[in-house]
């Protein structure tokens, strides 16, 4: 039977969990590969949470479970800490924080990677674990219940369902008033916000391994809105193998960087690696004999992965289509599966992606963009940028002179040009207050 099923049919019409979380069977706001979350209410509080409830107790959901709420508080109670202990894990030496760090300097901040992570309120970037579900020896299932859970403050719709909202045109033609799409501005504001949430949790040392629209929250707060970025079960320490055979590993293929697609081809058909990687390939031994199966080069988990990821969100925001989808599905209708677009993917000899009508529109966004993407786009991922190689593109250059522009105490710079023009004015209505390198315009 489907997990999923499995926890729908046993679950009651409502159910209380801790005395105070109230949820309803049919109150389903989003689901994924490990479990559904509920819209509740905290009745301690009367406020509403997100409620996710694992689809099993087993030991594969147990180490999702504990990994999201070590991560929340990774990013939330220790941040500063673990930047300082994550600065060198699995980093190649042309991507270090080290390039965030000059460009502190060099714009006159003098701040260093940690106080940067605060100023600009990362935390506030991810949903924070408010409550989860425990036994005698801490984090794990629920004696009461018999459930394993996590109570999460409640977002609202993700970016792929904004992106689906507006009614499809041409972004060139926003100036008009019209809902086709987002403007030049909004693509920009989420741009920063994407790389700077990306950026925080690489400096944690982490890579989330599954950065999609879907996974991209827009969260309500006083006055203001802000993205998180969700689904932290998945998330892996930099520079750990990677399993692509599990069952334990989840990928969306429109989304997924070419070195996985590329790992998933030679575990399937050996035949299709390279020349070179097949060099590297060593034979297999078991108790002294000899094996005809090649073992892999084995794939590591890399913060480069995740840069393909946000830069195929960002375009999928001017084009409100994942750019990859229509070939994936032409492909797929042609083979009956999709082994030529994943044989595609993982080839970096291919053209590059963003070139004539594509690079064109994203040209007439921002050129500075179009360079960008470009950088992030390139399927061999010793020629892919980084994260803080992002974070200091001239793309952002306004964004950096916004926090020379605001000062120590006002370094988060995804502030509409008139409420910077409040802080810096002193008109801001809490004196001191930092707003998140996430929030929405």
């Amino acid at each position: 039977m489907n997990p999923q099923n499995h926890v729908a049919n046993t679950m009651a019409d409502h159910v209380l969990l801790h005395k105070r979380y109230h949820i309803r069977k049919d109150s389903v706001v989003g689901e994924g590969s490990s479990g559904r979350v509920f819209r509740g209410l905290d009745s301690k509080t009367g406020k509403e949470v997100a409620v996710k409830i694992y689809v099993s107790t087993e030991d594969k959901y147990l180490q999702d479970f504990k990994r999201t709420i070590h991560l929340s508080s990774l990013l939330h109670e220790h941040l500063a800490s673990t930047v300082q202990t994550a600065t060198g894990r699995g980093r190649r030496a042309s991507c270090s924080n080290a390039l965030v760090e000059s460009a502190l300097k060099d714009s006159g901040i003098h701040a260093n990677l940690s106080d940067l992570l605060v100023d600009l309120n990362i935390s506030s970037c991810f949903p924070q674990v408010l409550d989860h579900s425990r036994d005698i020896d801490g984090p794990g299932v629920d004696d009461a219940s018999g459930l394993l859970f996590v109570i999460q403050e409640l977002g609202g719709v993700s970016l792929e369902e904004k992106l689906q909202s507006y009614e499809g045109g041409d972004v060139r033609n926003t100036h008009l008033g019209n809902n086709s799409s987002m403007t030049a501005s909004e693509i920009k504001d989420l741009c920063w916000s994407l790389v700077c949430i990306t950026f925080g949790l690489h400096a944690c040392g982490y890579v989330h391994l599954d950065i999609k629209p879907l996974n991209i929250v827009e969260f309500k707060g006083e006055g203001h809105s802000s993205w998180k970025l969700i689904d932290l079960d998945g998330a892996v320490l930099a520079n750990s193998p990677l399993d692509v055979a599990s069952d334990n590993f989840t990928f969306t293929q429109a989304y997924m960087a070419p070195e996985i697609a590329r790992a998933i081809n030679a575990r399937n058909r050996p035949t299709l690696l390279d020349k070179r990687s097949a060099s590297k390939s060593k034979s297999l031994f078991s108790r002294g004999k000899k094996s005809t199966r090649l073992l892999q080069p084995e794939l590591v988990a890399s913060r480069i992965m995740d840069v393909w990821s946000v830069a195929m969100c960002i375009i999928q925001s001017i084009f409100l289509t994942p750019l990859l989808e229509a070939q994936l599905l032409q492909w797929r209708e042609e083979t009956g599966n999709d082994e030529k677009f994943m044989e595609w993917l993982g080839d970096y000899t291919t053209e590059p992606l963003i070139q004539g009508e594509v690079k064109d529109l994203i040209d007439y966004v921002d050129e500075d963009l179009s360079v960008l993407l470009q950088s992030m786009l390139k399927k061999d991922p010793k020629e892919r940028i980084c994260m803080a190689t992002c974070l200091t593109h001239h793309y952002f250059q306004d964004r950096w002179d916004r926090m020379v522009r605001g000062g120590s105490k006002r370094r988060s710079s995804l502030c509409s040009d008139q409420e910077l023009d409040e802080l810096l004015e002193g008109r801001n209505a809490v004196k001191g207050a930092k707003s998140a390198a996430c929030t929405m315009m």
